[in-house]
């Protein structure tokens, strides 16, 4: 494991293979109802990003559980919803490899709502985000 540098309030982050790890301390208000680690994982490399640049992709359960799962690669609006439930939420590199596409996630990157600490790690592990 490797200590990522994170900027906000001195918590760290590990990075283990392809997952990071948050620590979160208690006494931050934000986040005292999360668990003590928060896990997202993170692809090593963007350009492993297989997924759909049309049509329809259909999410886990463990991604999506929240009624309808079928998102449409077509629609932006569909693209905005599934694409931070997939950052958020994927328990495999898998999950994210599959799903997402690299040229639609570089297209719609900046608008997406992510939590800020997420986005964050993102960027930090795959610089060229900040400029996209």
């Amino acid at each position: 494991m490797s200590v990522l540098d994170d900027t906000l309030s001195g918590r760290e982050a590990y990075v283990k293979k392809g997952a990071v790890v948050m620590l979160v301390t208690p006494t931050d208000r934000r986040l005292r109802d999360l668990p003590q680690y928060t896990t997202w994982v993170i692809v090593d490399r963007l350009s492993d990003f297989r997924g759909p640049r049309s049509g329809y992709i259909q999410l886990p359960n463990h991604v999506w559980w929240n009624g309808d799962n079928r998102f449409n690669m077509d629609d932006l609006d569909d693209v905005h919803t599934a694409y931070p439930a997939i950052l958020r939420e994927a328990a495999t590199e898998n999950d994210l490899i599959k799903h997402i596409n690299l040229d639609l996630f570089l297209h719609v990157w900046p608008e997406l709502i992510l939590p800020d600490r997420l986005k964050q790690l993102w960027i930090s592990i795959h610089p060229v985000l900040a400029t996209a």
